[in-house]
């Protein structure tokens, strides 16, 4: 059973909304008035109490798109709503995560932003696959500037309102109205639940099977070295889901893990998800990125855990696949790179209910390499996609029977001079009365179609834990 909405913030705790946008209309009337008729981007904000939850600020503005985020230290949160500029792709005949003519207007844009402020974006795993219905909405890819950020980093909350002119400066009683429509509600509104009725599997196991022995046939006769195999999981509820109370549950269940979440329209889609993954980290020229694969469950006892992480260590199956992403991405950041340095042997990722090998690669960049060259570069890693790339691609679209939309894509952030973009796994896709959970597992020689069925069901373990909660 999950709750269909989510306590704004904790009982109690008052908030006094109309000083908030009394402050917040009296700063952009300020910079709109010293702004002139150049392009240009400007930044101002005021503080908010830190009563306000983020997550549940953004659940109940009016304005749309909503981008939340949460890092994986859960010391940083961002709750990002309407846009002063979107960019966005239909579709896609190409493979390239970004068209080569989004990318210089994007880097022209980026080189006009305060340092505070951020585009955030999303992708499709494969923009070029067949697309179902429900991803609609969301693109090939996805980049938002956003008009109100609501930023919390340890005991600081501010609230910031973004301006581009002309055209803000040509329409400030719009904007204006904007600001006059900030929601920020105080009481705890939590009653009726929503209840599971039924639960569909694609493929069906006995479908997962036949397609896992392909992946090994077509491993064995060197068409491929590794091919990520995901399933998707369609959970009905007899009312429709509220899907930032998930997101609060599921967040709460997966410390060490990113949460993130993307509505393009308030009534349409959410895509929410609490990810392990790091695609690439960048500030200035260093840039981190990690190789993550291989799995295995926590144990129930202290005994059980460590006999579960020596297993991990030592199977040469699971370093086989972890070896494929590391060397991957170490190839790819190569050309873009001065200096690239990886380790010589992973180390145990510990979760609450899994744990992963995972090595930490860092790189200096050449001077002319972009957050968008590293993205084109690295996405999709064999962590998600397989090896060789095209090959892995091909064998996904054949026998996959779903569309994985932005399951497995890229989904983070860009500024001037850092950007942090995540892997979208460990996700899902709430549409009204439909939740769809996708994990994958990577096929490689010596893979069980059994035991990696059985691998993809602890990876939902904490989608169904928040389901329980």
């Amino acid at each position: 059973m999950i709750p269909l909405s989510l306590a704004p913030v904790h009982s109690g705790d008052r908030v006094d909304a109309d000083a908030i946008r009394t402050a917040l209309r009296r700063a952009v009337k300020r910079a709109m008035q010293s702004m002139n008729g150049i392009t240009q981007v400007r930044s101002v904000s005021v503080d908010v109490p830190n009563a306000i939850n983020p997550l549940a600020w953004g659940a109940v503005q009016p304005h749309a798109p909503f981008v939340y985020w949460r890092n994986r230290s859960a010391d940083v949160t961002y709750a990002a709503v309407g846009a002063a500029r979107t960019w966005g792709g239909a579709r896609s005949k190409r493979n390239n995560t970004l068209p080569s003519a989004t990318v210089r207007n994007l880097e022209r844009w980026l080189e006009l932003l305060p340092p505070e402020v951020r585009i955030w974006g999303g992708a499709r795993f494969d923009p070029t696959a067949q697309r179902e219905d429900a991803w609609e909405e969301f693109g090939s890819w996805n980049l938002m500037l956003p008009r109100f950020t609501l930023h919390r980093e340890g005991g600081t909350s501010r609230l910031f309102t973004t301006l581009v002119a002309p055209r803000d400066t040509q329409h400030q009683e719009a904007v204006l109205q904007q600001v006059d429509a900030l929601r920020f509600p105080h009481e705890a509104r939590t009653s009726a639940t929503a209840h599971r009725v039924a639960r569909a599997d694609r493929p069906t196991r006995d479908e997962w099977m036949r397609q896992v022995q392909a992946a090994v046939d077509a491993i064995a006769d060197d068409r491929l070295r590794k091919v990520v195999l995901a399933r998707a999981v369609d959970l009905t509820f007899d009312v429709p889901l509220a899907p930032w109370a998930l997101l609060h549950r599921l967040q709460e269940e997966t410390p060490r893990c990113t949460a993130f979440g993307w509505q393009p329209a308030r009534s349409g889609p959410a895509f929410i998800g609490a990810t392990p993954e790091r695609l690439f980290q960048m500030h200035g020229a260093t840039l981190r990125t990690e190789a993550i694969a291989g799995t295995r469950p926590r144990g129930r006892t202290p005994e059980e855990d460590a006999m579960l992480r020596d297993e991990l260590l030592n199977s040469s199956k699971d370093r086989r696949e972890h070896a494929f992403v590391q060397e991957a991405l170490t190839e790819a950041l190569a050309p873009l790179a001065e200096t690239v340095t990886a380790p010589d042997a992973p180390e145990e990722l510990q979760l609450e209910r899994k744990r992963h090998l995972r090595s930490e690669i860092t790189a200096t960049l050449r001077d002319s390499t972009t957050a968008v060259d590293v993205l084109n570069a690295l996405h999709p890693t064999p962590a998600v996609g397989g090896t060789p790339t095209r090959s892995a691609r091909a064998f996904i679209r054949e026998h996959e029977a779903f569309d994985r939309g932005w399951y497995a894509g890229p989904v983070g952030w860009m500024s001037r001079d850092a950007a942090e973009v995540l892997v979208a796994i460990r996700s899902a896709l709430v549409n009204d009365d439909t939740l769809t959970l996708y994990s994958g597992a990577g096929i490689v020689e010596g893979s069980d179609p059994a035991a990696e069925w059985d691998e993809i069901e602890n990876k939902l373990a904490d989608f169904k834990a928040a389901l329980e909660r």
